[in-house]
């Protein structure tokens, strides 16, 4: 009996453990997961690509509008203030690569959108532009100006 224990035990073999699973390659699912976030990154990027320079020049012109009305409180001067306003227009229009900038109605036609006080707002710009003493109203002109350039498609 107990050669025969003997021999049995003879008969058993180590226990192996299985080998480790490796890491590489990876399941199908980690791939998914590495191209959405591939493509999430990209889609981020391409975005504020887009959105950033516009973003930056909302605050350039909210800023040079608050500038312009600050200088026209201190020195009430409405020529100056047509002057400055078709300059930040123009400005603008220039970011916005529109070739003619010289003319102040085409530049206000292709960056406002359309609605009734586009030939007010125009007209308020060009009147007695070069002239010392203005007719024009001034705070009619600075709460229009603030108006369109809020709502300047860029």
């Amino acid at each position: 009996m107990v050669s025969m224990n003997a021999d049995i035990l003879n008969q058993l073999k180590d226990i192996h453990m299985p080998k480790a699973p490796s890491w590489w390659p990876l399941a199908l699912g980690y791939y998914i997961i590495i191209a959405l976030i591939i493509l999430i990154t990209l889609i981020i990027i391409i975005y504020l690509k887009y959105k950033l320079p516009k973003i930056r020049l909302r605050k350039y012109i909210k800023l040079e509008l608050i500038n312009i009305e600050k200088n026209y409180n201190n020195n009430k001067n409405t020529s100056s203030l047509q002057n400055s306003l078709v300059a930040l227009l123009k400005r603008v229009a220039r970011a916005k690569a529109i070739s003619n900038t010289h003319n102040i109605k085409l530049c206000v036609e292709s960056l406002m959108p359309k609605g009734p006080d586009n030939e007010e707002f125009i007209e308020l710009l060009e009147r007695d532009r070069f002239k010392k003493i203005s007719t024009i109203s001034s705070s009619r002109l600075l709460s229009l100006a603030h108006k369109k350039f809020k709502r300047c498609k860029l």
